[in-house]
């Protein structure tokens, strides 16, 4: 059973704020439940006893990619592929999480941007890890550098291993920021069938083009009912409630 929370009690660092609804032993005790549900085959109940954790500011992959199975399977895909990207956004380099999204965006024949080649590697690590490696490096570097003015200036080893450690904050640095712009570039994934973009935000303007449920698209402006999104050189307006944001923190 630790197996199962460690991913969990993990996410936990990351919750957006302090949560009111759950103490940590609430909040593991709706996991274990909602995976014994999904277990007996009861996706809705399962869907509730994770939604109840994040409705309380608790964050984390595996909580995210089980809620995203349970969709799968109870037919709602585009809530599957949402709550996919949502994992993958705190774990880039599972690969499970991967498998399921083209599986399931297979399923839908989703639309999926290109990625720049530049934002291929930035992504393949998270926020919380690029943050971590920058402060990492910043007080090794602080150390390296006290001890190297302590031996007066004559250990040139150390001057090596501090360069190199600031070398290493810039790295993680720039890490950090690019991936903060990439997240600013909101994205949203379309949770209905055959959505209609249409040129202006009413019902009665003119489709410009169509997203398959599951399809990933960026939010240039958000209104009450209405979305402006971007779909490659597409631009259009979809009503609000047929998608979501992948960032809900």
């Amino acid at each position: 059973m630790s197996g199962l929370l460690r991913p969990l009690l993990a996410g936990l660092l990351i919750a957006t704020g302090v949560s009111a609804g759950l103490s940590l032993d609430q909040a593991q005790s709706h996991f274990i439940e909602g995976k014994q549900h999904y277990e007996a085959q009861e996706f809705e109940q399962a869907i509730q006893q994770y939604q109840a954790i994040l409705q309380s500011g608790y964050y984390a992959p595996e909580l995210f990619h089980n809620l995203g199975n349970a969709f799968f399977r109870t037919g709602d895909v585009g809530r599957a592929i949402l709550n996919y990207r949502r994992a993958k956004r705190l774990a880039p380099m599972d690969s499970a999480v991967e498998a399921n999204i083209q599986f399931a965006q297979k399923q839908t024949g989703a639309v999926i941007p290109k990625t720049p080649i530049w934002q291929v590697p930035i992504q393949l690590v998270s926020q919380g890890t690029w943050l971590i490696g920058l402060v990492a490096a910043w007080w090794a570097c602080m150390l390296a550098l006290s001890a190297w003015l302590w031996t007066g200036r004559n250990a040139a080893g150390l001057k090596h291993i501090w360069v190199s450690l600031g070398c290493l904050i810039i790295v993680f640095g720039s890490g950090l920021i690019l991936s903060a712009q990439i997240e600013r570039k909101r994205e949203v994934v379309v949770l209905a069938d055959q959505v209609e973009a249409l040129f202006a935000p009413h019902a009665g303007s003119v489709a410009h083009f169509s997203l398959p449920e599951g399809s990933l698209a960026t939010m240039l402006e958000q209104g009450e009912r209405w979305v402006k999104i971007r779909s490659g050189k597409d631009r259009g307006w979809i009503p609000a409630h047929t998608c979501e944001a992948t960032i809900p923190w």
